[in-house]
């Protein structure tokens, strides 16, 4: 026990003196164990830290580590390799020292390239914040410029559309029939115009009273020596703009639309979803209209359209107010409601125009920067297609679908060639999917000349001879004419100008205007392009013998006809008493002069339409379309075919967005629509040929065709002239009265959403009928539409006007008194249909007014300067036989009892 202690006492010392070193030696040891493994050996050579160093890891005692320092070995070796080991050690510290002064080094520099590019990409973040925050700015600016315009220009809409309003109520106030007519106005002329309303076949037939009418009477005639310097200024400007235009010439374009490829993308395009907001879309665009092209803002919300026109442009301030007082759409709102179809249309041979059709049957055309922008307003549109008449699927895709593609998706070829539409309604609807449109008069419907025949007294149909070749342009009919053409083009010398047969088109807009001068608002659009000035009475259309003569033998006139000769023959009378001059041989010029066959126009469109749906021209109207739409258009066959025209009249050869020159882009845009444009290539094979009549067998279980059908053709085998009944589906019913009076005063209201859609008619005895209206009569397609509710007649006739049976007739004379004159414009028709207003003028100055509600008569006012008692004007009115209100005036189940007023 006495050995012990000592011993402790010693252990606990080396422990408390060595207490903060041995932990640093322990550490040395084991980090060094490589080399002093090789320096501490025995005295046989033997490893001595091997075992050492493992205990040494475990171990807290510094026991182990005095006794390592103070043995012999440990000695032994420091004597000998101490001064060779501290030199080795000096160069492995050295050497770590340098890789660590590289690592550091290394690690720096790194962490600088850190630092600077987050510095960087700070910087890069600040100014990208600053620039997103401008551009919300600018947005929100632009934001709220875009609704500020808005706002103002639906203050201007309104404005301008209350004056229109307020302008039309007083013309039908004022005019002869109005009540505020005077008997000097029915003495004045009632001016007319043409209504930009469509019917099913897009022929537009409506007249409306035209307001802005005048016979032109300070309008002068052009002479002979006026057309000299236009002459003379058309050749100088075509020299000089053909200098400059040829190298603008885009073949490839030209060579993209011969091939075949219109199928993918016709049937792989991704929908979009419409975007939110207030405005979906604003974007600068053109109002496409007859003789004018209006800039201004396009602007798309998610429920309208809205148009204003820029009133500030120059070009705009210098149209003429007469002509901007036939435009509409200037500053225009459409609702997505009213949209029908959407087409993809040109515009100066480029295809950034877009025109929409709406349900009142009018449409709009605009034009836009680029295709892109084109393809964005489609999308922010509603998914209607080009409609629902050519067979094809309502969809986006379809809009912006090209001519081609709707011609090979499309059923109306097929259709045609069963004989299931008229030739009319085919040539409409390829004039319609070329880019035809009434919007640009460049580009109007072209139809073309059947007969040749203009002479003779009676005209057969049933004779070849008097129709025309339709294999042939029209300026190949005649064979001395062919050869001039022929020779023209094979003889061709000038340098950088593709030959061609013709300088100018079947078609333009000079042509179109030539035609229809004699109605509004042809005739101001006429005269706005013509310095106000009518043609000269030997060069203006005249006739129709001599204009079928002037394409026969002038070299420069090769125009075809409009879809207006098979529908419209008011465009050949005078009627609004125009100057139009005295020809050389002292014959006035006012009505065309109609060929010796046609009476009065009306027979000459009813025969040109039955010439046109005729079996001679059903057989070959396929070789015209190959000429005007198909493969003979363009290229070899065209050349063959002498049907090659000016190049700058054809799609693709020249591209506008290339030519920086603003000077030289109005020149070409001018030299566009004076040469005309040629219809979109729709086919570039044969087109097929229509059905033979013979072959078509109306099926055994097929019930007749009434004569009031006009959706569905009836075609006999053995009738050669297939359309010869049909013409009267002008006519779709004839109603006939009871009573032998005549009708004086008719007014409709047909609107589909009424529960009784109905027309009011009232005749000279006073005799008040309600004519039930049926919409589903016709509209194939229509909403609701279905075979077992389709009514066999438009029309049904008031059931209280037909013969006498259990019911009474409702009387008025207790409220009209049958000694006074009522005339038609005594008789107002409420919207309702139902409701009817009359009053009558006496003799003592004072008047009687009556309200006839589904039957049920009932005095409303009566009033006169004497002031006349109010009492007494029901028992004077009233006679002693009237009929009871309880048996006259029974009520139907509908609600809506149809009524008859009689004297």
């Amino acid at each position: 026990m006495e050995m012990i202690a000592p011993g402790e006492h010693i252990t606990t010392k080396l422990e408390r003196a060595l207490e903060k070193v041995a932990p640093l030696l322990r550490e040395i040891f084991v980090d060094f164990a490589p080399f002093l493994s090789r320096t501490l050996l025995g005295s046989h050579g033997q490893e001595l830290l091997i075992e050492g160093l493992v205990c040494m890891k475990s171990s807290t005692s510094v026991v182990e580590l005095v006794m390592l320092l103070c043995s012999q070995e440990w000695q032994n070796s420091i004597q000998k390799n101490a001064g060779l080991a501290f030199i080795e050690l000096i160069n492995e510290g050295r050497l770590l020292c340098h890789a660590m002064k590289d690592h550091i080094v290394r690690v720096a520099n790194e962490a600088e390239f850190i630092l600077n590019r987050q510095r960087a990409e700070d910087v890069h973040k600040h100014a990208e914040f600053e620039s997103n925050c401008a551009q919300y700015a600018a947005d929100r600016r632009e934001e709220e410029k875009m609704c500020d315009h808005l706002i103002s220009a639906a203050k201007h809409r309104d404005h301008v559309t209350a004056n229109q309003l307020k302008q039309k109520i007083l013309n039908i106030l004022t005019n002869k029939h109005g009540a505020w007519g005077t008997m000097s106005q029915s003495q004045l002329h009632d001016f007319w115009r043409l209504d930009y309303w469509e019917d099913d076949l897009r022929r537009r037939r409506r007249f409306v009273r035209n307001a802005f009418g005048s016979t032109h009477s300070d309008v002068a005639l052009k002479s002979l020596e006026d057309y000299a310097p236009e002459e003379e200024e058309n050749k100088k400007s075509k020299k000089t703009f053909r200098s400059q235009s040829v190298v603008s010439q885009n073949p490839e374009t030209e060579l993209m639309l011969e091939g075949d490829d219109d199928a993918v993308s016709l049937l792989q395009e991704k929908e979009l979803d419409n975007l939110a907001g207030p405005v979906v879309l604003s974007t600068p665009a053109q109002l496409v209209a007859p003789v004018i092209v209006a800039r201004g803002t396009l602007s798309i919300t998610t429920t309208e359209i809205y148009f204003e026109v820029d009133e500030d442009d120059p070009a705009f301030k210098k149209i003429d107010a007469k002509v901007l007082a036939y435009s509409e759409g200037l500053h225009g709102k459409w609702m997505f409601s009213e949209i029908r179809a959407v087409f993809a249309r040109r515009y100066l041979l480029q295809n950034t125009g877009l025109e929409v059709f709406m349900a009142n049957r009018t449409s709009v055309m605009f034009n836009f920067p680029d295709q892109a922008t084109v393809k964005k307003v489609v999308y922010s549109l509603p998914r209607v297609g080009v409609g629902t008449s050519y067979g094809l699927p309502q969809a986006r895709r379809i809009s912006l679908a090209t001519p081609r593609q709707l011609f090979k998706s499309s059923n109306m070829t097929q259709r045609w060639q069963r004989r299931e539409i008229s030739n009319f309604e085919y040539l409409m609807f390829l004039n319609t999917i070329a880019g035809r449109t009434y919007n640009d008069l460049n580009q109007y419907p072209v139809f073309p000349w059947v007969l040749t025949n203009y002479e003779s007294e009676e005209l057969d149909l049933t004779l070849p001879g008097n129709f025309r070749d339709l294999s042939k342009p029209i300026g190949a009919l005649n064979p001395k004419r062919a050869a001039f053409y022929a020779e023209h083009y094979e003889t061709w010398e000038e340098d950088g100008t593709p030959p061609h047969h013709y300088t100018s088109l079947y078609s333009t807009a000079a042509s179109t205007l030539l035609w229809l001068h004699r109605i509004e608002p042809f005739t101001t659009f006429y005269l706005n392009g013509n310095d106000r000035k009518f043609d000269h009475p030997d060069r203006t259309f005249a006739g129709i013998m001599r204009s079928w003569r002037s394409c026969q033998r002038d070299t420069s006139d090769v125009k075809e006809l409009i879809p207006e000769f098979y529908y419209l023959p008011e465009m050949f009378m005078n009627s609004n008493g125009y100057d139009l001059g005295v020809r050389e041989d002292r014959t006035p010029v006012s009505d065309v002069e109609l060929p010796a066959w046609a009476k009065k126009p009306e027979d000459f469109v009813r025969i040109n339409r039955m010439a046109l749906e005729s079996e001679f021209v059903s057989c070959q109207l396929h070789q015209w379309i190959d000429l005007i739409f198909g493969y003979k258009q363009r290229g070899p066959e065209a050349v063959r075919a002498l049907n090659v025209f000016h190049y700058m009249s054809y799609e693709g050869s020249i591209n506008l967005d290339t030519i920086t020159d603003l000077q030289l882009r109005e020149s070409m845009e001018t030299q566009i629509q004076t040469f005309g444009q040629v219809p979109s290539q729709l086919l570039i094979e044969p087109h097929p040929p229509r059905s033979s009549a013979m072959h078509l067998v109306r099926p055994p279980h097929d019930p007749p065709c009434p004569p009031w059908d006009v959706q569905r053709t009836c075609f006999l085998p053995q009738s050669p002239l297939m359309f010869k009944d049909q013409m009267q589906q002008d006519v779709i019913m004839v109603l006939k009265f009871p009573s032998n009076s005549p009708v004086t005063h008719v007014a409709a209201n047909t609107l589909p959403h009424l529960s009784v859609p109905a027309a009011v008619t009232v005749t000279c005895s006073r005799l008040f009928a309600v004519n039930r209206w049926h919409n589903t009569v016709g509209l194939r397609g229509a909403p609701g539409y279905s075979l077992e509710q389709a009514h066999h007649l438009p029309i049904e006739m008031d059931p209280l006007i037909g013969p006498p049976q259990d019911h009474h007739r409702a009387g008025m004379m207790w409220v009209v008194d049958h000694s006074q004159h009522c005339s038609d414009t005594d008789v107002v028709v409420v919207v309702l249909v139902w409701v009817v207003l009359v009053w009558t003028v006496r003799d003592d100055s004072s008047s009687a007014a009556a309200q006839c509600s589904a039957g049920h008569p009932l005095v409303l006012h009566q009033w006169a300067q004497d002031a006349a008692p109010q009492d007494a004007a029901p028992q004077d009115a009233a006679p002693q036989d009237a009929a009871p209100q309880d048996t006259a005036c029974r009520m139907p189940p509908t609600g809506c009892r149809p009524f008859a007023v009689q004297q």
